[in-house]
């Protein structure tokens, strides 16, 4: 009887090292297909980061060049430009997104306008320090936001292109693979 338990002991040891080791393996490598169909969204030498100058001048043609605003806050690691505004200029804003055409997704944190690859998000916020209503509005990049998603997921002729050619490269290699497996 002991035998037994110590032979199903080491066989349980062996399929659970075995299961570790696989999970450990899955985490580590993880699936790599979406970034090899559609490397715009993560190589670095396809991202096209925007200056602090441009982030500016995003929010200078929404706003319309409206003179009386508080404050810039420019954070360059993280390419983020804010702006806030003593005045609700929400509806010049939003006619001038509509004008301009940009982009409007849906989240769920409320609408975003992508204007490129460029976030911009507005609306009015409590300004904690001195307890008054202020318009901010937001311009951003990164390379997991939402309007990259949507700029290279597939809307826009050159991902299509590139996902197309990723699928043909697939194609191809199975196709090889087949022939290989028959001779």
């Amino acid at each position: 009887m002991n035998r037994l338990i110590r032979v199903v002991q080491v066989i349980v040891a062996m399929i659970s090292t075995t299961l570790l080791g696989l999970y450990f393996y899955k985490l580590y490598n993880p699936d790599k297909s979406f970034a090899e169909a559609n490397p715009y969204l993560f190589k670095w030498k396809y991202f096209d980061i925007p200056t602090k100058e441009e982030l500016r001048t995003v929010i200078d043609d929404l706003t319309g060049y409206y003179p009386i605003y508080g404050k810039d806050f420019y954070a360059g690691n993280s390419h983020y430009l804010s702006r806030s505004f003593y005045d609700d200029i929400t509806d010049r804003v939003k006619k001038e997104a509509s004008m301009q055409k940009l982009v409007k997704i849906e989240t769920e944190d409320g609408d975003i306008y992508c204007k490129g690859e460029i976030k911009i998000s507005f609306g009015m916020d409590l300004n904690i320090r001195t307890q008054t209503e202020m318009f901010f509005i937001d311009a951003s990049w990164s390379p997991s936001n939402e309007c990259r998603k949507y700029w290279w997921g597939g809307k826009n002729p050159r991902a299509l292109q590139a996902n197309q050619n990723f699928d043909l490269k697939k194609e191809l290699r199975e196709n090889s693979k087949k022939a290989a497996s028959t001779e």
